[in-house]
């Protein structure tokens, strides 16, 4: 009992050790930054294409999803997610620059991180040691960062950093909450996580299509990276930037990206233990048809490092 136990924990050690060691690729320049241990989640889950483009996340996947909540004003529905964004810190979250640009007659409130099942305030899963109950934190905003450059009519320029308050106390980490490691400005075109045809996910609660109703579960849908170029072609009445990152949908094209996740992160692997931010939704058309517009990460690393006072060493 004694060895076996000794074989176990060396092998545990090893892989923090190879973790630790991918991770600090961060510090080293290879393309993407973050806190250390980001974009770790703590099981894997294929990332194979099945049978369906959207599908239900697990309830401990993609732990960075952070959702948005509005109040309405005189309004029945009292407060909703419409937007998504991202945990990058303990105390920042990305989003769309669009939606602290809150719709007439709603207020962005505060940010959800942990949340899965909309309609539960506690969501219980079976592990093999028992059962497990996560609450999901909410954590009112301090302050708002939107990029100086952000063009409402275009959406360039899309993106936004939430300080959330300290109020509540530090936020610690968990299995179901934690922050994403982000491109950074040197990720080449070339790399696993951004070259053309690349499968990335994105999650969040919006609706799967222009039809459908907003999604009670955190979903996840499969997408594949496509060239500014192609995306180009799609939008020919509107301005695809450097700034920008299209995907499509792997088979059809459909999108089933809109109501409530502007926002939502756009996640590739940036070596196989570690995912990366690279996107966040933006904008598609009124059409299932068309790509997914997204803003690029890699282009406002720098901003972002700034204005979320991350450390240069990360």
């Amino acid at each position: 009992m004694h060895a076996q136990f000794v074989t176990v924990s060396f092998s545990f050690v090893f892989y923090l050790v190879t973790l630790l060691t991918e991770v600090r690729s961060i510090q080293n320049g290879k393309g993407f930054f973050g806190l250390p241990m980001c974009g770790t989640p703590r099981a894997e889950y294929t990332t194979e294409v099945g049978d369906s483009i959207t599908s239900t996340a697990a309830i401990d996947e993609f732990p960075w999803t952070a959702a948005l909540i509005y109040k309405f004003e005189r309004c029945e529905i009292k407060e909703a997610i419409l937007c998504t964004g991202a945990l990058i810190s303990s105390n920042c979250v990305l989003t769309a620059a669009q939606c602290i640009r809150s719709p007439k007659k709603t207020k962005l409130d505060r940010v959800r991180l942990g949340e899965y099942n909309i309609t539960k305030r506690q969501e219980c899963i079976v592990e093999e040691y028992g059962e497990e109950c996560i609450d999901f934190i909410d954590r009112e905003i301090s302050e708002t960062i939107v990029h100086e450059n952000y063009n409402e009519d275009t959406k360039d320029n899309d993106i936004a950093i939430l300080i959330l308050s300290s109020k509540s106390g530090g936020l610690q980490f968990s299995d179901f909450i934690r922050p994403i490691c982000l491109a950074a400005t040197n990720m080449p075109e070339n790399s696993p996580a951004l070259r053309q045809q690349q499968t990335v996910f994105i999650s969040g609660w919006g609706a799967r299509s222009f039809n459908e109703s907003q999604s009670e579960i955190k979903k996840k849908v499969v997408s594949e990276l496509i060239t500014n170029e192609e995306c180009r072609r799609a939008f020919t009445s509107r301005s695809i930037t450097k700034n920008h990152i299209c995907t499509k949908d792997l088979r059809s094209n459909k999108a089933f990206t809109s109501f409530g996740d502007a926002g939502a992160p756009v996640m590739s692997k940036c070596n196989p233990r570690v995912w990366c931010l690279i996107g966040l939704f933006s904008w598609t058309a009124n059409a299932d048809s068309k790509p997914r517009v997204h803003t690029r990460i890699s282009e406002y690393a720098d901003w972002i490092r700034v204005n979320a006072n991350l450390p240069k060493g990360i």
